[in-house]
């Protein structure tokens, strides 16, 4: 059993009037419950504190200093204030405790939480240690109401109250009359209210325990979300080590099959965001545990902060800290893996405790570099970038190569980094080098299911794709990674091109499991859903991927067809053309629908100079120019979905020539095709 001695500050805060509250309205009383642990939990971990455990209403946590327990017990007592809604008492005591196994012992604990008994709604109570150590800091105004001698504890206590604006002190006379001698009412109070505080822990343990079926659904639900890890360093620039330990702690717990773990591209949506937990537990599918913690890197040390949360009700399942040597990373990370792991799946066999460990390469450096290279290569995502921010990426990933040739994840993550901007000229030198990079990569690890995944985007995302040397480097990754949503949704959108609709809906739908705001995956599922038919389906997804990527140009285009086509709705597809216009007037989606438009008002000549299109050449009725280009595109080396057999029967913009003998004949080759392919390909998830 861990265990650990050492001087903390002790903070105690509880409700008041919570009982009454009950007594009112229990939902009510819930929801307060909640909001107040949220408020306190984000105040806490903000701080660099611990929170330890709720106590029916009441809450204990621990801080390394005094100054950071009295400024988090301000913070928590103004937010709480702000809510208008409910008043705490808070105390805090200064003293050595005992950690063990995410519990805290000693008297220090029995003094904080006698203290806060004699607290008014809003007061902060402290003991004179921690007066001791506030006579330099000015900002903090404080004033003594008494000594109070407390059962079981051999010395009378002086007792201070926070005497800064906004904050009551409590008056002597309120409390007793003889401030150095014990009053029996106010002994009888304070054993009373701390009695209560035991007697509700004590239920909710043994309704925990023994009497709730909350175990029963933990034992089928095991999702879990990793929060991004709070860079608690005084320097910005350590951002990268907090984001890799996130990274690193999402990889571990998705190798374990038996938990559903929500993916990176998800989780880094909530950096930095000021949503509840339960809030953030809805958006990812209603995911049953959240991780949160906080980790700071001075030199060679490292101290990390974890705590995981049952999201429903803010029960904390499992807190720890760790100081540590930066050369003890991934004992670290293994460490912590095992940990949340077991207290979601209880004890570990063997072998599983061998699936979820760090795959490390040679030193720390080479991994240091790695989750720099990393951390750059994500931000290319999230804003414009410059030449030099991608070669700033592409160097971390070649220093992490120089400490460690052999470290086959560096080069698939420098094989994706280069294809990240392969697409535009300038960056074309560059992507000509993913080939022989990934390669590399692979023959140092063939097994490697990232070096995999980014040889099947070698041969998915060329200028001229490879869909078939693509589909068994994704299918070999899958076999090895099943429930990485980055493989399941790039082997998705493969599947799409192929026009194998129905093998790459499995695929999507687990990626959208565990990666709710993955926007590949969001724009497959639509895709997938229009081609099939379902287009309320369809249009749902593409209106929740404009939530998380409001310029994809791709679902302002769909919904402004699905309006024209299937709604008929002339001035939807107009505003959906405005939206065009502002997200990117030249792109061919935008000049698309204003071909439509243009052709609808019978300006034949402006919508064909605008753009061709199927849609354009079916509000003109041109149905041998549609012909023509329809058959130039349905073939078995074209791959575009939008000309596949599935597409073709299912989508209305088709209709007005399927009637046609020569489109009958083209439909029928494309059905070959599609029943080739699915024969070839479609007998891997049996």
């Amino acid at each position: 059993m861990a265990q650990s001695r050492q001087l903390a500050a002790i903070m105690f805060t509880d409700i008041v009037g919570y009982t009454a509250f009950m007594e009112q309205d229990e939902k009510r009383a819930l929801d307060l419950l909640k909001k107040n642990l949220s408020i306190h939990h984000s105040v806490i971990n903000e701080l660099n504190g611990r929170l330890i455990k709720e106590l029916g209403d009441g809450i204990l946590a621990s801080f390394s200093t005094v100054s950071d327990a009295l400024n988090a017990a301000i913070k928590i007592q103004h937010l709480c204030n702000a809510t208008n809604e409910f008043k705490l008492r808070i105390s805090i005591h200064q003293g050595e405790v005992l950690f063990e196994n995410g519990d805290i012992f000693g008297d220090a604990v029995n003094v904080a939480s006698r203290i806060q008994s004699l607290g008014v709604p809003g007061s902060i109570l402290f003991s004179k240690k921690v007066t001791d150590e506030l006579k330099n800091k000015t900002e903090f105004q404080t004033i003594s109401i008494g000594s109070f001698e407390f059962k079981n504890i051999h010395e009378p206590i002086e007792v201070f109250a926070l005497a800064n604006e906004g904050f009551p002190v409590p008056k002597r006379s309120r409390i007793e009359n003889k401030p150095t001698e014990e009053n029996s009412n106010q002994k009888r109070n304070v054993l009373i209210g701390f009695s209560i505080i035991l007697f509700v822990a004590s239920v909710l343990f043994v309704y925990k325990m023994f009497l709730s079926n909350n175990d029963t659904t933990e034992v089928v639900d095991k999702s879990i979300a990793v929060l991004p890890f709070v860079n608690m360093s005084n320097d910005p620039e350590q951002e990268y080590f907090s984001d890799g330990m996130t990274d690193q702690i999402i990889t571990n717990l998705a190798k374990l099959k038996v938990l559903d773990v929500i993916g990176r591209t998800s989780m880094m949506h909530y950096k930095g965001s000021l949503k509840t937990l339960p809030e953030i537990a809805k958006e990812l599918n209603n995911v049953s545990y959240i991780l949160e913690g906080s980790i700071q890197k001075s030199g060679n040390r490292i101290k990390i902060n974890a705590q995981l949360i049952r999201s429903k009700d803010g029960f904390h399942r499992w807190a720890e800290v760790y100081d540590r040597d930066l050369t003890d990373i991934f004992a670290v990370q293994d460490e912590l893996s095992a940990k949340i792991a077991q207290a979601l799946l209880g004890e570990l066999q063997s072998d599983q405790k061998a699936l979820i460990k760090t795959d490390q390469p040679a030193n720390v450096e080479a991994y240091e570099y790695y989750l720099k290279g990393i951390h750059f290569h994500f931000d290319l995502f999230a804003r414009n970038t410059t030449m030099e921010d991608f070669l700033l990426a592409e160097q971390m990933f070649l220093k992490a190569i120089s400490f460690d040739p052999a470290y086959a994840s560096a080069y698939g993550a420098l094989a994706d980094l280069y294809d990240t901007r392969g697409n535009d000229p300038a960056y074309r030198k560059s992507w000509n080098l993913r080939d022989s990079v990934v390669r590399i990569g692979y023959k140092i690890n063939p097994k490697s299911a990232y070096v995999l995944l980014s040889l099947g985007l070698t041969y998915s995302k060329r200028l001229n794709p490879n869909l078939d040397s693509a589909y068994y480097y994704f299918r070999d990754a899958y076999k090895i990674d099943s429930d990485n949503p980055i493989i399941n949704s790039s082997f998705g959108a493969t599947l799409i091109e192929m026009g194998l609709f129905e093998k790459a809906e499995p695929l999507l739908k687990k990626a959208l499991l565990l990666d709710p705001l993955n926007r590949l995956a969001r724009e497959g599922m639509a895709k997938v859903q229009f081609s099939l038919g379902d287009i309320a389906s369809s249009e749902e997804n593409y209106k929740k991927l404009l939530e998380i990527d409001k310029d994809n140009l791709w679902a302002q285009a769909t919904l402004a067809l699905i309006s024209f086509f299937y709604r008929g709705d002339l001035d939807e597809t107009k505003k959906w053309y405005q939206t065009l216009l502002k997200t990117n007037s030249e792109n061919y989606h935008t000049k698309a629908v204003g071909s439509w438009l243009l052709a609808k008002e019978g300006k034949k000549e402006d919508a064909l100079k605008m753009f061709r299109s199927i849609p354009t050449y079916s509000i003109l009725n041109m149905k041998k120019e549609a012909i023509q280009v329809i058959d130039s595109n349905t073939g078995i080396d074209t791959n575009s979905f939008y000309f596949s057999y599935l597409n073709m029967k299912n989508d209305k913009a088709f209709d007005f020539v399927r009637s046609e003998p020569e489109f009958q004949v083209i439909l029928l080759h494309a059905k070959k095709i599609y029943e080739e392919r699915l024969a070839k390909y479609g007998h891997m998830f049996e």
